[in-house]
């Protein structure tokens, strides 16, 4: 299995809207995070809560759990820990 990351930012977009997507690439098929979904994989992979994380981004904690979930089910993952573990070996975060 080969992948690789890629970084691609949208400039006709205004900072609020603009999202950093992050790329991995795996057979044909291809992943992005949004900056919305690093930002809240960085403070999960620092170990705060999902309470917390809603508290630090001024989400709320059901927004948190929608932000993990649609990472872990697009990227055919079981849970928070393994999203994070590949967000670090993928460099994204």
């Amino acid at each position: 299995m080969t992948s690789s990351a890629t970084t691609t930012l949208s400039s006709n977009m205004s900072p609020e809207a603009s999202t950093t997507r992050l790329s991995l690439v795996t057979g044909a098929r291809q992943h992005r995070i949004t900056r919305r979904e690093r930002d809240v994989l960085v403070l999960v992979a620092e170990g705060f809560s999902t309470r917390e994380v809603a508290k630090q981004l001024c989400y709320s904690e059901r927004t948190i759990k929608n932000i993990v979930q649609d990472v872990t089910s697009r990227l055919a993952l079981r849970n928070r820990t393994q999203a994070v573990a590949v967000a670090i070996r993928e460099g994204w975060i």
